[in-house]
Order: C-alpha cells, then sequence, then structure tokens
C-alpha cells in the first residue's frame, strides 16, 4: 500500500519544525481577520486534533454550525477504532449520538489556538454545545485544540514557560534572577 514517511532526515528535523512552530504561536501568531477565517479549514483542523483514546466508546457526531462572513456546517463522525471522518452533509445517524457545536468561527479559532478556553466562549455565548448529555460533559477531553494552543495559553496568561523568557544573549539560563 503506497504511503508517505518521513526519512530519518526528516525525522530529526521535526523537533526544530515544532520548536520553530511554537516560537511563532508565543511571538508572531496574530488572529487573522474576519473574512480570512476558513470554517472548513478550522473543522479540517480540528480533526486532526481529536484524541482518540479519549473518545466515547460509542460513536459520536459533531455538528459544526458556524457563523461570519464564510459560514459553513459540517460533521465530524468520531468512531473508534475507526477514528474521525469529516462530513459536507449530515451523516442522518442516530440523534442520541450528536453534539451540537454552534459558534462564531473567530472563537472557535480562538478556543482552538488556545486564546480562549470553552468555560469563558461558553459563558460569553460565542461558542454552544448542546446535545447528549454525556457527549457535551466529555467535549473538553477529546477536543484538544493545536498542539501549540498550550503555548499560547501560556503567553496570553502572562506566565510564558522559561524557554519563552527573553534573555540577553549569553546568558546563563541555569541562573534565576531576583529582584
Amino acid at each position: 500500500m503506497p504511503g508517505y514517511w518521513l526519512t530519518c532526515a526528516g525525522e530529526q528535523l521535526g523537533e526544530s519544525v515544532r520548536s520553530l512552530g511554537a516560537w511563532a504561536a508565543a511571538w508572531v501568531m496574530e488572529d487573522p481577520s474576519q473574512t480570512e477565517l476558513d470554517p472548513d479549514l478550522l473543522v479540517l483542523w480540528i480533526s486532526r486534533h481529536i484524541d482518540a483514546d479519549a473518545l466515547p466508546t460509542r460513536r459520536a457526531v459533531v455538528a459544526f454550525d458556524l457563523r461570519g462572513p464564510r459560514s459553513s456546517r459540517s460533521w465530524l463522525v468520531l468512531e473508534q477504532p475507526a477514528g474521525v471522518s469529516i462530513c459536507h452533509e449530515d451523516p442522518r445517524l442516530d440523534q442520541r449520538d450528536y453534539i451540537y457545536v454552534q459558534a462564531d468561527t473567530r472563537a472557535l479559532y480562538r478556543l482552538y489556538m488556545g486564546h480562549l478556553t470553552l468555560r469563558d466562549a461558553r459563558d460569553d455565548g460565542s461558542v454552544r454545545l448542546t446535545g447528549g448529555g454525556a457527549l457535551v460533559r466529555t467535549f473538553s477531553r477529546w477536543f484538544k485544540g493545536s498542539h501549540f494552543a498550550p503555548i499560547v495559553r501560556a503567553t496570553t496568561a502572562g506566565g510564558a514557560d522559561d524557554q519563552f523568557v527573553a534573555r540577553p544573549i549569553g546568558a546563563d539560563r541555569s541562573r534565576s534572577s531576583s529582584a
């Protein structure tokens, strides 16, 4: 079966690429403008960051209804061990398996990137979760957001990881400064 695998050199480069991405997430990335937000691309990114180990034991369908200049509706079918499938039409499965996510595309993007917590998004009404009670309660266990979301949360909260604290070139990282 044909496929794509990284070479040894590519695998070794992975850590550098992840480090550069973490740096960019912490210091460079800004929210896209409302017209730049692509709801279909956002759902694709979300589908790639579902924690398969935390999925419900039964099938779940996440129905996204995203609002904004480019509104969109799409569905993720989550099944163990099959994983995640994206549907652009309602798969019309058992309604007890559905969780409905109604959101402003920007708010869902900010949640995915770590700029916004699920609690804050639900409290301000920018993200609404409805459907089966157990699915709503466990949503945050399998919706993980971007790989860089923890870094964004840390820098946004003012608690940036030590690796992102600015120091003069040549400064010894092992010494702590005291004021």
